[in-house]
């Protein structure tokens, strides 16, 4: 079903996941190619500008997130209003919800997800998915539940991914809310867990076992209660999943003698299948003594805030080096997006095919965040020298 915007000035505008157009009159999209001198450069591969939505005119702020509908049109979550922005090219043509706890509206409005041509809203806070009809409506809604039953505590909150087909749900599961500690393939339960489950919150696979590494987290634990504070720069596991719930990238890191590293990705689709596997070789950066302890100076005072001032036998185990990837993102048609650690105002981008075969390079500018791929298209909020940030639609060349 289309999923329509109605009519504004006379112009009447369809929106679905695959088209946008226009049956009385025409809105001009300019196009801008963008040259080596300017903010996107590429050696196998480069990005050239389609449209600038202005964060001075729509008051974006940098936690905007945008999703692709097509090459002319995205969704962008308007965090500060809690609500969904429509926009065909760079004109703002529908706004979606308001801040509450009502039918279609936000208290924490996190994710916007498509399954097939249906538009979903989740609010994280209210663990409530929200699919909207062709006027902007609510169409369909439904409430996860706060925490999950599970072998040895409970895990919680689960929140919402993607759509794996039918009525099975991509989910999320957080950290226990129990002292207990979960046991997965004989590991600690210090991770998130990625499975396919149902809209009660139970779960009949797990897809993948992500961001369990020791050295990532510095667990407090006091007679009131248990918290877990994340070690800045830490080598761990980072992942993703795709706007439509069809695949997963893990993304894990390993470094050997003289720096060298290793980014292992692995792209598993949500039926439980492991696609492919890739290695991308990189060189760690030592991460220099004063900034490793600027990072423990903050923890300790994290910790004793936790811990009412005490921090007795709590160890802080310190990254040597800067993190060989910092974010991974998936196209909705399987590529996989690597982020390496930024530089002299630049970023590495590794962009691996669909099947795994194909590895292009790009280096973007690392005021440029990436938030939705798909097919050619690209949309991201992109930070000016006085941190205005604009939402900036780019088609991808190759």
């Amino acid at each position: 079903m289309a999923f329509s915007l109605g009519s504004r000035a006379g112009v009447a505008v369809l929106l679905s996941a695959r088209q946008i157009f226009m049956t009385a009159s025409s809105i001009a999209v300019v196009t801008v190619l963008i040259g080596t001198c300017s903010l996107v450069s590429a050696q196998s591969g480069s990005l050239s500008e389609l449209y600038r939505i202005s964060g001075d005119e729509h008051q974006f702020s940098a936690n905007h997130d945008a999703l692709v509908l097509d090459a002319r049109s995205v969704a962008v979550i308007d965090r500060s209003e809690r609500s969904i922005k429509l926009f065909l090219g760079t004109q703002l043509v529908r706004t979606i919800g308001r801040a509450g706890e009502g039918p279609g509206e936000f208290r924490h409005l996190s994710r916007l997800l498509l399954s097939g041509d249906e538009l979903w809203a989740y609010d994280v806070t209210l663990r409530r998915a929200t699919r909207f009809d062709d006027r902007g409506g609510v169409a369909e809604s439904f409430q996860l539940p706060a925490d999950v039953s599970a072998t040895g505590g409970r895990l919680g909150p689960p929140y919402l991914l993607g759509f794996a087909g039918g009525r099975e749900l991509v989910l999320s599961l957080g950290p226990p809310r129990s002292g207990a500690w979960p046991v997965w393939a004989g590991e600690p339960g210090r991770q998130t867990l990625i499975v396919r489950g149902s809209r009660t919150g139970s779960f009949s696979e797990v897809l993948a076992a992500v961001n369990g590494a020791e050295t990532c987290t510095v667990m407090v634990r006091t007679s009131r209660a248990m918290t877990l504070l994340k070690v800045p720069l830490c080598r761990s596991s980072i992942w993703s999943i795709d706007d439509v719930g069809n695949r997963l990238a893990v993304v894990e890191e390993a470094v050997g003698g003289s720096g060298r590293g290793r980014l292992r990705v692995i792209s598993i689709a949500t039926t439980g299948d492991t696609l492919w596997r890739r290695e991308l070789p990189f060189q760690a950066i030592p991460l220099p003594a004063s900034v490793r302890d600027s990072i423990e100076k903050v923890l300790t005072r994290r910790i004793e805030g936790v811990a009412g001032g005490k921090r007795s036998g709590v160890d802080i185990n310190m990254p040597s080096s800067y993190p060989g990837a910092t974010e991974v993102l998936l196209s909705q048609s399987g590529e996989v997006w690597v982020r390496g650690f930024p530089g002299d105002g630049q970023v590495n981008w590794w962009v691996i095919s669909s099947d795994g075969q194909r590895v292009r390079t790009m280096i973007l500018s690392d005021r440029l965040m990436v938030r939705s791929i798909r097919g050619t298209t690209l949309a991201g909020v992109l930070e000016d020298e006085y941190d205005v940030p604009d939402i900036v639609v780019y088609r991808v060349v190759d």
